[in-house]
């Protein structure tokens, strides 16, 4: 069997809705500021926008909201 590599990607760590129906995304980072900083600014997940909202530097998990605007190019 033959892996293939998904260029990126990210790993989901968990994804839910809150009572108030914003959908949240927690993805897994190394804890450093920097990779936060390096993070995807926004992520589509089954047809889904999140923007990129916080960090959980604790935890190691970059915290993306379906309510938290984010512009392309």
């Amino acid at each position: 069997m033959n892996a293939t590599i998904i260029n990126n990607s990210v790993s989901i760590a968990n994804n839910y809705t809150m009572p108030n129906d914003v959908k949240v995304l927690e993805v897994d980072y190394d804890g450093t500021h920097n990779d936060y900083m390096n993070a995807p600014v926004g992520l589509e997940f089954n047809g889904v926008k999140y923007g990129k909202s916080s960090h959980n530097s604790d935890t190691m998990r970059i915290i993306y909201r379906s309510d938290k605007a984010f512009a392309t190019k």
